[in-house]
């Protein structure tokens, strides 16, 4: 159920469609638009799950410009959980009200009332990222917003809005301090691809991370599935039939990644 939050939702929600667009083009974005209301009436937790979105970086780029635009649209379209609380982590000493400052200039929703609400679910931990206090601390604001909440579920998700040379001791950090696996308490980790500076790097990030985790415990994003072009690709696979035959290998004798 993960997978379907993040993949589709996070980084398309958070970009916008091609300024010129044909009527074709139009008609398969609403298409696509009514997927997402389709998400927003099946909601994916009860309730009475908790759930909590920590960003972590929450203080970078990445974070301001895409994750918490992402996540404030999802909150508008109210396929965001209404239960998740959302928590920045990152080294920098700052209040919510100065991340709110930094991320809302990329906004798509403009409305006053709704950045006001979406903020009020947003509380923010500072901390390093290669020792353990900082996740201590940040295990107990997780714990704290869970207790207060109660219910019979709780779900832990944690973002690495990070540059690759901290991942393995942040998921280090992560799995000694903040991880719990219980009857009632599942977590994952997403983790943005491509990374690494080459393949040996990328296959020492990878091997770390799934060292300290489960296959079923870590969801892969790649930001680049939000970028223009790509998005054309899927309007292009909509609209044309050439398209559709060759992702299934019709009239197709050979195929090549490049």
């Amino acid at each position: 159920m993960f997978p379907f939050l993040f993949s589709d939702m996070l980084y398309l929600q958070g970009s916008s469609p091609p300024s010129d667009m044909s009527s074709e083009q139009e008609t398969n974005m609403e298409a696509l638009e009514a997927i997402q209301k389709g998400a927003a009436s099946k909601p994916i937790f009860s309730q009475d799950s908790c759930v909590t979105f920590t960003v972590l970086g929450a203080s970078g780029d990445l974070a301001k410009k895409k994750i918490f635009p992402s996540l404030c649209n999802l909150f508008e379209k109210k396929i965001l959980p209404p239960t998740c609380r959302i928590i920045g982590y990152a080294r920098s000493s700052m209040t919510v009200q100065q991340l709110a400052d930094k991320s809302n200039p990329f906004m798509k929703a403009k409305n006053k009332d709704v950045l006001s609400a979406f903020w009020k679910q947003v509380s923010y931990v500072a901390g390093t990222y290669d020792t353990a206090d900082g996740f201590i601390k940040l295990n107990d604001h997780i714990a704290e917003i869970e207790a207060k909440h109660g219910g019979e579920k709780r779900f832990r998700l944690f973002y690495l809005a990070l540059p690759p040379s901290v991942f393995i001791p942040v998921c280090t950090q992560l799995k000694h301090n903040c991880w719990l696996k219980s009857s009632v308490t599942e977590c994952r980790v997403i983790v943005e691809k491509p990374f690494g500076r080459d393949l040996e790097s990328s296959n020492e990030l990878a091997q770390a991370i799934t060292g300290l985790f489960n296959e079923e415990e870590i969801y892969r994003i790649d930001h680049y599935l939000g970028k223009e072009m790509v998005l054309n690709l899927l309007i292009l696979r909509l609209v044309t039939s050439s398209s559709g035959q060759l992702e299934q290998g019709e009239d197709c004798e050979c195929c090549d990644n490049l």
